[in-house]
């Protein structure tokens, strides 16, 4: 009589010989087979086939198993392995690893069954190329501004006289009687600060919460972070009142006239909000300068504050500074340009214009990032173009809030701006906002500040073009790359550029080469909706706009050199999950490509790429039922219960028309590109376990009844389909797509269909040999 050994070697047999197998009754005769008996141990295998990508087999490959249980495989010269679980079924991932290849990983879901042998194949198609790193999560920044109120030493004003009303433009988001607290949870903008207290001149100061990028999500680490902007705001002694000697920063009578917020004199400078005699106004720019990543104070910064070119103050190697403005220097076109500087930092600058005759303290609580590992470059604008007045950004900041009140889809665009441009002639420019930038724009219950207007003539957009420096860049294989950024004006027209109200006026490209890793590879199925990309940069602060658009220069993507099909300009938004992808900006210009160069043309700040739009658009599971009787029928089992190993082998297939013919029809410019897009698409459903051509099969084991003659079996099959939409822009700027569907095996379940009274039957010849073959 045969032995299960033999069974088990009989199955093995059946599935790389691509059968859908069941094994024969036992009978009297000792020639069948013996059936898969309930007292049998139940035992669990994997075992698959690797190849390229031209269906050859690989040697060589390692394949480790974790899960359930760890262990480890080289495939042999046909390109096989196999891992015996002995007893123990579970959830296992098995990765596939080859030196000049991609990685693969896949997971597999071993099942518990009562006897017999559960069989998983797993194949792989090993692609050249490398493994980017696991992709990034970020954590968003929550920021808290920490108010504290001191006298000229340093001392926390605690009279119960002290007043102090933090607002967001018109509204009031803090009130509060003590010297020191916190305003949680608070969005980037410009803060006023009013501080009042008997004995004391009010103190009123504008404190700038800048944004700052999201940061790495480390392991274990939340969604978010705290950035914290502390701000002092001093106060002084009311110049009416008599003084201690012995303690000059306390009022000895708090008689009535210390009251600042009841003036007597329309001049008094203790009431800053009401004009005075020029004069007599102070004007202060004071901060703290802290690192993003750890909250530590940076003591090495250089902080410069100037006047067009002339060296105001600088303060070297501390962490606070204080300026106090001449007011001499107060003028109504007086731009001041702040600058913060540390190496190893990415750069701060800021435009800052007073009110004349209006004292004032401009609180900047600075947090500087560390400068990342990509390359990238910086633009300070605050040395450029003159500032669109308050009065005139207030205009826009209307239009945009009226834009996201109805819905935010439409863009803004404010004709007539006025400005005095550098010759004292009063000009007028038009304000255009994109419309996915808007909501960078708002603050708290969609309050909207006054954006900075930034207008270079053409002269200052040269003298920025050349300060800016390039992108280098390194790749995997030790190329060195570098990307040229230029800003240049149209002829008789200026350059406007505008940003969010509190913005950090030194702006930042960075490349990311791990972000273009993950998304043109493809290696992973996790990677969800993704481009396929060559470039990806985040300009930082997001939402900033350019009229005419920034200019990046880089080197034309291997597989389009030459090719005559542009790609497009895609923006980082949130999809399904809350998850990131890049989609295609219809109104943006196409990214022509010269011979071996490409250059794009980027009208906003977020994190924007060149390339195409590739996503999975819809998953869909299908069964079908089929009704086995041939070879099947009269299968018993005498005495116990017992198990059918069933092995179906199938193979990957288009649904509808196939990628060659899809991508051939399609208006794809060229066969260069076409043959790059065939390429990229194909890459994708390979990521994603779809190896078109590619046979695979599936086991499981359906249990019989005890002393039961099966009449048929039913078998359920359920396949998986994935449709992928690839989208291009045309050199007409017309944004078409290519839509493909595959589909692949992923369940089977077997029911038997038993007769109605016992019987011994062998079938057939083939029934009899243990085997028969149905195509799925």
């Amino acid at each position: 009589m045969r032995t299960i050994t033999k069974l088990q070697t009989l199955l093995v047999l059946f599935l790389t010989t691509a059968m859908v197998c069941f094994m024969g009754c036992k009978d009297d005769d000792d020639d069948v087979p013996t059936p898969d008996g309930g007292g049998t141990v139940a035992t669990y295998a994997i075992s698959g086939t690797v190849m390229d990508a031209s269906n050859n087999p690989m040697a060589g490959v390692s394949v480790a198993l974790s899960g359930a249980q760890s262990l480890s495989a080289t495939t042999g010269s046909d390109g096989t392995y196999s891992f015996d679980l002995k007893s123990t079924p579970g959830s296992y991932k098995i990765a596939f690893k080859s030196e000049g290849y991609a990685d693969r990983s896949y997971d597999v879901d071993v099942k518990k069954i009562e006897s017999g042998v559960g069989q998983y194949v797993v194949n792989a198609v090993m692609v050249k190329g490398t493994t980017p790193d696991t992709p990034k999560e970020y954590k968003k920044a929550k920021y808290n501004l920490s108010v504290s109120i001191e006298d000229v030493v340093g001392k926390a004003i605690s009279t119960s006289s002290l007043s102090v009303v933090v607002k967001y433009g018109d509204k009031e988001i803090a009130k509060e009687n003590k010297p020191n607290f916190k305003v949680s949870d608070v969005t980037p903008g410009i803060y006023d600060v009013v501080a009042t207290a008997s004995g004391y001149t009010k103190a009123v100061a504008k404190v700038v919460v800048s944004a700052v990028p999201d940061q790495e999500k480390k392991e274990g680490e939340g969604d978010t972070f705290d950035v914290e902007y502390p701000a002092i705001i001093v106060m002084n002694v009311a110049p009416s009142i008599p003084v201690d000697p012995d303690d000059p920063s306390k009022p000895t009578d708090p008689s009535d006239p210390s009251d600042p917020s009841k003036p007597t004199d329309p001049s008094d400078p203790s009431d800053p909000s009401k004009p005075t005699d020029p004069l007599k106004a102070t004007y202060i720019v004071s901060g703290i300068i802290t690192d993003l990543s750890t909250g530590a104070d940076i003591k090495t910064a250089e902080v410069i504050l100037m006047l067009g070119s002339e060296e105001l103050f600088i303060s070297k190697n501390e962490s606070e500074f204080s300026f106090n403005i001449a007011s001499s220097k107060v003028t109504e076109d007086a731009q001041f340009i702040l600058s913060v500087k540390a190496a190893g930092y990415t750069s701060y600058s800021r435009t800052i214009i007073f009110k004349v005759g209006q004292s004032m303290n401009y609180v900047f609580p600075i947090t500087l990032n560390p400068i990342g590992t990509g390359g990238n470059t910086e633009i300070d604008f605050s040395k450029y173009g003159v500032q669109v007045p308050e009065k005139e950004a207030e205009k826009v900041a209307d239009e945009i809030k009226n834009a996201i009140n109805a819905g935010g889809t439409e863009e803004v665009k404010v004709s007539g701006v006025t400005y005095v441009d550098e010759n004292n002639v009063e000009q007028k420019v038009d304000v255009v906002i994109p419309a996915n930038v808007l909501d960078n724009y708002k603050g708290a219950d969609n309050e909207v500040q006054a954006p900075v207007i930034k207008v270079l003539n053409q002269s200052d957009a040269e003298k920025l073009t050349e300060s800016i420096g390039v992108i280098e860049s390194t790749t995997a294989d030790g190329i060195k790359e570098k990307d040229e950024v230029s800003l240049v004006a149209e002829s008789g027209k200026p350059v406007v550029i505008v940003m969010p109200a509190s913005s950090n006026q030194t702006l930042v490209i960075e490349r990311d080469m791990s972000a273009e890793a993950l998304q043109s590879n493809n290696v992973t199925s996790d990677a969800g909706a993704v481009a396929s990309v060559s470039r990806v940069y985040k300009g930082e602060p997001s939402g900033t706009v350019f009229s005419p658009a920034l200019k990046i220069s880089f080197d034309a993507p291997k597989d389009l050199v030459s090719s005559t099909q542009p790609m497009a300009l895609l923006y980082a938004t949130t999809g399904i999950d809350n998850k990131e992808i890049m989609k295609i900006d219809p109104t943006a210009d196409p990214v022509y490509i010269n011979g071996t160069g490409a250059e794009m043309s980027v009208a906003h700040f977020s994190k924007f790429a060149a390339g195409f739009e590739l996503a999975l658009a819809e998953t869909e599971d299908i069964s079908t039922d089929t009704t086995i009787v041939e070879k099947v029928v009269d299968y018993c089992s005498d005495g116990k219960a017992g198990n059918i190993p069933v092995v179906v082998t199938t193979t990957n297939a288009y649904v509808g028309e196939n990628l060659q013919d899809l991508v051939g029809k399609s208006n794809v410019d060229g066969q260069v590109a076409k043959n790059a897009v065939y390429n990229r698409i194909s890459n994708r459903l390979q990521a994603d376990g779809y190896q078109i051509g590619i046979q695979t099969s599936l086991t499981t084991s359906v249990p019989t009844e005890a002393d039961r003659t099966v009449a048929s079996m039913s078998l359920k099959k359920t396949y998986t389909t994935n449709t992928y939409v690839f989208k291009f822009m045309t050199k007409g700027k017309k944004v078409e797509e290519i839509q493909v569907v595959a589909k692949k095996l992923i369940k089977i379940e077997g029911t038997p269909v038993y007769k109605q009274s016992h019987g011994h039957g062998h079938g057939d010849g083939n029934n009899a040999g243990g085997g028969i073959i149905i195509p799925d």
